[in-house]
């Protein structure tokens, strides 16, 4: 990716953290959201994740904007495993469904082995969900094995950032501006290293859409408001660049071809990929120069070939 995409915004260092709005998630394939609006939709009573408090100050749209996130790097995972497109979006459909909910006891109606999770609510309904699609034992172990690892990354990052900002970070301002050369060379280094491993999974992930694709996120990203461009370049844990982690560019991505509104099975599917079809027929024009439109449509073929 070109130098545009390594910048470094304003802001304090701080985590990456699911409870932050990191991502844009919505239904509004071909907008750019106006995140000003949402900022402002504060709960009174406080929001909450599986009924676990947030910070304050967190909103509704930055929970639905972090669990966008997470599932657009939990479907490219999965992917990854070869576990067919049904379990992964029927595995996001009760994350975005359970996780706006307190956890209740539900009568178990599942053979699986949850491991260290057996007897935890929320594993329980997980399992129910996947029992419900007859997702197999594989898949189940490695979700949970996701999750797990999720949670033990955001710990660790919580920690590693909390020291790394004892008497160093700033209250406002450029982070990097208290750095001495010493440690500004540490933290260039430290996202050549980050963005090197980030486009070296993009790279396997996309094969040979990679180049067109990454153009596609830098083009979508630029024309974002000045305001997003420097909240999704702030540091995140152990001075990283958001721009250079996976889940801001496949959040940039799935936002960029309106992965919320693609459909996942039946004639609604069929019917947006002949569209697609139509237009490379009639208009051959508008189809080469609209990468964003080639993008979905590479997505919906790929939902359609492996729900085969």
């Amino acid at each position: 990716m070109s130098n545009d995409l390594e910048r470094y915004g304003p802001g304090e260092v701080a985590p990456y953290s699911p409870s932050q709005p990191l991502a844009p998630v919505a239904d509004d394939w071909g907008e750019v959201p106006d995140y000003a609006i949402a900022d402002r939709q504060q709960h009174s009573s406080g929001a909450q994740m599986f009924g676990t408090p947030l910070p304050p100050g967190t909103t509704q749209a930055h929970i639905e904007r972090a669990l966008g996130e997470i599932s657009g790097v939990f479907l490219a995972d999965m992917s990854r495993l070869n576990h067919p497109v049904k379990f992964s979006t029927a595995a996001v459909a009760w994350l975005e469904r359970a996780a706006l909910q307190p956890p209740r006891r539900e009568k178990k109606r599942h053979s699986y082995d949850l491991h260290d999770q057996a007897g935890d609510p929320v594993a329980e309904s997980f399992a129910n969900a996947m029992a419900a699609v007859n997702a197999p034992q594989e898949f189940v172990s490695n979700a949970i094995w996701w999750i797990e690892e999720l949670e033990r990354q955001q710990s660790q990052q919580t920690h590693v950032s909390h020291e790394s900002a004892q008497g160093r970070a700033p209250s406002s301002g450029d982070p990097l501006d208290s750095l001495d050369d010493g440690q500004y060379a540490q933290v260039i280094a430290i996202n050549d290293r980050a963005k090197a491993e980030t486009l070296g999974y993009l790279r396997d992930l996309w094969g040979q859409s990679y180049q067109t694709n990454l153009r596609m996120v830098q083009v979508y990203f630029q024309n974002l408001p000045q305001r997003e461009q420097d909240y999704l370049g702030q540091m995140t844990s152990g001075w990283v660049s958001g721009l250079n982690t996976k889940e801001i560019l496949l959040g940039l991505f799935n936002q960029a071809i309106g992965a919320g509104s693609i459909p996942r099975s039946g004639a609604a599917l069929q019917d947006e990929i002949e569209e697609c079809h139509r237009c490379m027929r009639e208009q051959p024009r508008k189809w080469r120069e609209d990468e964003r439109l080639q993008a979905r449509y590479r997505a919906l073929v790929d939902i359609r070939d492996k729900g085969r």
